[in-house]
């Protein structure tokens, strides 16, 4: 089993950085008894974030920053043209400030399938014409079909939800283009006007990620159980600290529990991975050589102090 914990460092710029609560006595048991194994590092402009970067590790799916081509092994899954290249649309929320154009976090849209299929017939026609087509899938993705997502570098919604939109916009100027046209049609659709009036948020515009063309050949490499908890990321991402502190004594009784009862019964199966913005520690059992047995014997290492690294 591997647990992976998305935005287990908070993402915050904005003063002090936030810690977990000290009452968290699984994950503690867990890092008295395993030892780093991995450091993925990554930078501050890392437009693909740590957690994507080791999901990507364990299937074996190799990318350049920002290309890691998600939507196209989704397309391949639905039995898509796995040749082509491929990349998700998701409508979404800006919020326009006077300096700042900030992502909402995805969980507040709450948007239903058939408003979802409505929006995508109406934005259709237009992304059409400059050659992309789109795909329902879910009512937050779409999949986008072109030739324009190779080798595009795109950023993660992960990355960008509840920070300025203005750093991860994509290079390309046809899709700042259809952007602005996109933000005028939504402006005046009935959708949005019901949704106002519902109290609901509008969508007012849409994220590419998760662009490129699967690799020749690729498969997906059997791995492990992986656990990713949405708890974390969810909170960092509405800026909520206080169920940011809830979401770590949730996974502590749940997630880090079942953890800690595998490695009792089969520890070579046990992987813990603290994801930050920009860095990612993984960490597995211990080995059996002295220096292992000796750093066993120390005060295990809090797991505020391992947050401050990543």
């Amino acid at each position: 089993m591997h647990l992976l914990l998305a935005c287990a460092a908070w993402p915050s710029t904005d003063g002090p950085a936030a810690s977990p609560p000290p009452d968290l006595p699984h994950l503690q048991a867990l890092l008295a008894r395993l030892e780093p194994v991995d450091w993925n590092r990554g930078t501050p402009e890392s437009w693909t974030p740590s957690h994507e970067r080791l999901r990507a590790e364990e299937i074996q799916l190799a990318g350049a920053d920002g290309c890691l081509p998600w939507a196209a092994i989704r397309a391949a899954e639905l039995g898509l043209d796995r040749d082509q290249a491929w990349a998700w649309v998701s409508p979404v929320h800006w919020e326009i400030g006077a300096a700042s154009v900030t992502m909402t976090a995805p969980a507040r849209l709450r948007l239903s399938d058939d408003e979802s299929r409505t929006l995508l017939a109406a934005m259709l026609p237009y992304f059409r014409q400059d050659g992309i087509e789109l795909v329902f899938d879910a009512a937050d993705r779409w999949l986008a079909r072109s030739a324009l997502f190779e080798g595009l570098a795109s950023a993660s919604m992960d990355r960008v939800a509840g920070q300025s939109v203005t750093p991860w916009m994509p290079p390309l100027p046809l899709l700042r283009r259809l952007q602005s046209e996109m933000q005028m049609l939504l402006y005046q659709h009935p959708l949005n006007d019901a949704r106002l009036a519902a109290g609901a948020l509008p969508v007012n515009a849409f994220w590419v990620h998760g662009s490129g063309r699967l690799p020749p050949g690729w498969q997906a490499a059997p791995r492990n159980l992986t656990v990713q908890p949405m708890e974390l990321l969810e909170a960092a991402q509405a800026g909520d600290v206080g169920a940011w502190m809830r979401a770590w004594q949730i996974i502590d009784g749940r997630d880090a529990r079942e953890l800690l009862q595998t490695l009792n019964q089969s520890p070579a199966d046990v992987r813990l991975s603290l994801c930050g913005p920009s860095h990612a520690r993984t960490f597995g059992p211990r080995r059996r050589g002295v220096l292992s047995r000796w750093r066993a014997t120390l005060r295990p290492r809090p797991l505020a102090e391992w947050l401050e690294t990543l």
